[in-house]
């Protein structure tokens, strides 16, 4: 049962919260764990309100990004160093929760924009009683977070708008969980493809790197027969379920579709 909120007001004195609490919960933008609290399913008794730490903001100073974990998602929306990702935020729930919704707890819950950070190969800044360590997105999904630590801000390379793809298959036109979704930035040579990063979402337990068909794309043409042979070797690559909103059999069937269509969106 919940018996109290801690409210503190620098990362030293979160993270020695959580030290000292060591079964205590994260509250940053509230939309989940207020919801799962009132239903009864949060089982902590401290929760560390993230809310007044100096961890929000954007910088885009250079050709490395770097945004605070408690940015609120409607923010990325009013950045235009960000222009490429604001189609892939626009999908992401409704204008009232991305008034809310942080980025960091996004990530944290498996939201979507996971899958464009592991698309863009971002780092994460975390912080702990042990200090500041930096991790890359991948390491993040295989282990997680050490017990304590506090998400700080996530960093990438813009990329050339040009190279940036995204699609999201919903249920519904708008604010919906994804049957499957798509990130991929895909840079060119002339006609030929180079380390291409294909990041896939909605698929597995985590987002996914399509690996397979990056390997098959890489030093290829971006032409109709290279991506569609290559976008069928990423069913290698996936471990779907069903779920309320489409069953493995259908993301199965439908990704290499979908996949081909996003990467050759910008090339027709």
């Amino acid at each position: 049962m919940l018996e109290n909120i801690e409210i503190p007001e620098t990362l030293e004195d979160a993270v020695g919260i959580l030290a000292d609490q060591p079964g205590a919960g994260i509250l940053a933008g509230g939309t989940i764990a207020v919801a799962v609290l009132k239903a009864g399913g949060l089982k902590v008794q401290t929760l560390v309100d993230l809310s007044r730490l100096p961890i929000a903001g954007i910088n885009t100073d250079g050709a490395r990004i770097s945004i605070g974990a408690m940015t609120l998602l409607s923010d990325l929306l009013e950045n235009d160093a960000l222009a490429f990702m604001h189609e892939a935020v626009r999908c992401m729930a409704s204008p009232t929760i991305r008034n809310s919704a942080t980025i960091g707890g996004n990530l944290i819950i498996g939201g979507d924009l996971g899958v464009c950070l592991l698309a863009l190969q971002s780092e994460l800044v975390v912080a702990g009683a042990e200090g500041v360590r930096r991790i890359p997105i991948d390491e993040y999904y295989t282990a997680g977070l050490r017990a304590g630590e506090i998400l700080t801000a996530m960093e990438f390379d813009a990329p050339d708008r040009a190279t940036w793809r995204h699609c999201k298959v919903m249920r519904k036109k708008a604010a919906s969980y994804a049957v499957l979704s798509i990130a991929a930035v895909v840079p060119l040579n002339g006609s030929i493809v180079e380390r291409p990063r294909i990041a896939l979402g909605a698929l597995a337990p985590t987002p996914v790197r399509a690996r397979r068909c990056e390997g098959m794309l890489d030093g290829k043409p971006l032409d109709p027969e290279v991506v569609n042979a290559a976008a069928t070797e990423a069913l290698a690559d996936i471990e779907p379920v069903d779920d309320a909103f489409a069953s493995a059999w259908y993301r199965r069937r439908v990704l290499p579709v979908y996949l081909s269509r996003t990467l050759l969106a910008d090339n027709e």
